[in-house]
């Protein structure tokens, strides 16, 4: 007698007899629910759901002979697992937590209760735990490693991640779930998951090429033959096809080399170019997450890889137990003299869904598969940031001062955002951001670098998270604007001395160059701190409509190559304290409180009436 047929005769014993079925070892299905008897629950029946690169979802329908009151609370997050054993079968365990969980009204007749569970993967427990997170220079195994290390429940296997991927200056987790941000980051990676389960366990397991997909265990090939109790058996087996594009066309804009655009382009392979309409057209996108030709040429096939994955999709039904997501499996037909065209062709599983019910003993499996080589990817949605944000500029406070700067050759600083409560406020809280200025031109244009403690305005290329850039900067409670004592009649800017020690918060060491706009006290102000040096290659021309009055604490020195002319409409006046001297040569005059001294090789005076005083020493 055949396994199923055996235990058919079972399930009917046990249908006769009601008040023994509460012993599960005898049943086809069995639930251990962690922390409850091992018969407090009764399988009645259960779908399974499994899915490359998705979450499994089991619903199972059970009731209890010895608990009747059992709300959520006491059931959500509990470990369980399922067991269905069918004889001469290994059996099949299917765990997980416990996300949903039913208590309709008690069946009083048999002193039952029915309840209703689903059993979800523990990454699934955080679907609606979101969080904002920055990490930095990390490559997408470091970075899944850092979100899942705080997951007591989490046992994920990395070994199959074997490809090279890139180390990213940043990632930001903004506003999204834990699954969301690991779904987006595995699909732009190339990355995708799929599930084993033990009997204690389920453990997740990423991987990035399909050479890591292994063979379904036993009965494979899957058979195609007509559905008897004595056999394991397909009952269907079909194609479908979709029309995808042949091309995928990529570009990326990189700031450190701009005049350097990467472009790049995958075509498809096999069958994806069998279409002539296929052939000629292309998928162009314009995508932010590559610098290089090499990275783009892997972003681009990993695209490509994904619409391919759609191209073709095998489905079948049956009564498989150990079809499993994630393995590879050929088919056959029986008769062998019946021609099957996907004969000789590897195929690895991509969904399942397994419908067991206890009372009838049926087991039915229908299922999805791709052509070996075919990897799919989960999906996810980047978060965008369609508004402006302010952050505070950050970075190594070597000197010590709140205007303590600190950028690197492009001008760029970094900054602490609002929302990052793990940021340490230094010099590794955030990528370096591009700043905004009114003209960058190579080494000309306008320049203003945000000072450590300042607080900027931030907006995202593309509303990205992961490429912001600091558009100007804000007063706040802490930063007062200057000119504040002016009432908004003074305009301009002041710049801190850098490392001015106790006058850094007031800022009174200072360069300026201010206009003041009040009516009748018009005013242009400019103002530096130590020196002030202007070069000008042409000409400089003044014009004065009133006077110029020039006030010098110490020294004038002027020096001129030709000549020096100085003409007064009225009169010139020079007065010295002390002396005034003109030198020609070896010819000069020396004016002092004491005399006037004139030196000279030979003296002329020329007038027609020359007056000397009464004391003439011509000596």
């Amino acid at each position: 007698m055949s396994s199923i047929a055996q235990n058919t005769e079972k399930a009917l014993n046990l249908l006769s007899s009601p008040f023994s079925e509460s012993k599960q070892h005898r049943r086809l299905l069995k639930i251990y629910v962690d922390g409850y008897p091992d018969d407090a629950f009764i399988v009645n029946s259960a779908v399974f759901h499994e899915q490359v690169s998705k979450p499994f979802q089991f619903k199972v329908d059970v009731y209890s002979e010895k608990k009747h009151q059992l709300d959520a609370p006491d059931m959500i997050g509990v470990k369980a697992v399922i067991v269905l054993e069918d004889d001469g079968e290994k059996p099949r365990y299917f765990h997980g937590h416990i996300s949903s969980f039913t208590s309709p009204q008690r069946t009083t007749q048999l002193s039952r209760t029915q309840y209703k569970m689903v059993l979800s993967p523990w990454l699934q427990m955080y679907e609606q735990v979101t969080d904002c997170r920055i990490f930095q220079n990390a490559a997408v195994m470091d970075v899944i490693q850092t979100l899942f290390k705080d997951i007591t429940v989490a046992k994920y296997d990395l070994s199959s991640v074997t490809d090279k991927h890139y180390q990213r200056e940043f990632w930001v987790q903004y506003n999204e779930t834990i699954v969301n941000f690991f779904n987006r980051i595995c699909q732009a990676e190339g990355i995708g998951y799929y599930y084993t389960h033990t009997k204690t366990g389920h453990t997740l397991h990423l991987i990035d090429t399909h050479r890591h997909f292994q063979n379904i265990k036993g009965h494979n090939p899957l058979k195609i033959q007509p559905k008897t109790a004595a056999h394991l058996h397909l009952t269907d087996w079909g194609k479908t096809n979709k029309f995808v594009v042949s091309r995928q066309v990529q570009t990326s804009y990189n700031a450190l080399s701009p005049t350097q655009m990467p472009s790049v382009t995958a075509t498809g392979k096999g069958e994806i170019n069998s279409s002539a309409i296929a052939e000629a057209l292309e998928s162009y996108r314009y995508s932010e997450y590559f610098n290089t030709i090499e990275e783009g040429n892997e972003a681009a096939g990993r695209a490509n890889k994904q619409s391919y994955a759609r191209l073709a999709i095998w489905k079948g039904k049956g009564d498989y137990i150990h079809l499993t997501p994630g393995y590879n499996f050929r088919v056959t037909h029986v008769p062998a003299d019946v021609v099957l065209d996907d004969a000789n062709q590897d195929f690895t599983l991509l969904s399942s869904m397994l419908t067991v019910d206890q009372l009838i003993h049926s087991i039915d499996v229908s299922f999805s598969a791709v052509p070996l080589g075919v990897l799919v990817t989960p999906t996810g949605l980047t978060p965008v940031i369609s508004g402006l944000q302010t952050a505070v500029v950050t970075g190594d406070a070597k000197i010590g001062t709140p205007y303590t700067v600190d950028s690197e050759k492009l001008g760029r600083v970094k900054v602490q955002f609002h929302w990052d409560r793990e940021g340490k406020r230094d010099s590794n809280t955030t990528c370096w951001l591009r700043v905004m200025n009114p003209m960058a031109g190579p080494r000309h244009g306008a320049h203003f670098t945000p000072r450590i403690g300042q607080e900027v305005v931030v907006a995202f290329e593309n509303g990205n998270p992961d490429y912001p850039f600091i558009l100007g900067a804000l007063y706040n409670g802490e930063n007062q604007p200057p000119f504040i004592e002016d009432h908004g009649f003074r305009s301009g800017f002041r710049t801190a001395t850098i490392d001015a020690g106790k006058d850094a918060a007031n800022a009174t060491k200072y360069n300026e160059l201010s206009f003041y706009d009040k009516k009748g006290q018009e005013e242009i102000r400019l103002r530096a701190e130590k020196d002030f040096n202007a070069i000008i290659q042409g000409n400089k021309t003044q014009h004065i409509m009133q006077n110029d009055s020039q006030t010098i604490d110490q020294n004038l020195d002027m020096a001129i190559g030709d000549n020096l002319s100085i003409k007064a409409g009225s009169s010139i006046a020079l007065e010295a304290s002390q002396s005034i001297s003109i030198q020609v040569g070896g010819s000069s005059i020396e004016i002092s409180s004491g005399g006037i001294n004139i030196k000279s090789s030979q003296i002329s005076i020329n007038g027609s009436v020359v007056n000397i005083g009464s004391i003439v020493n011509l000596g």
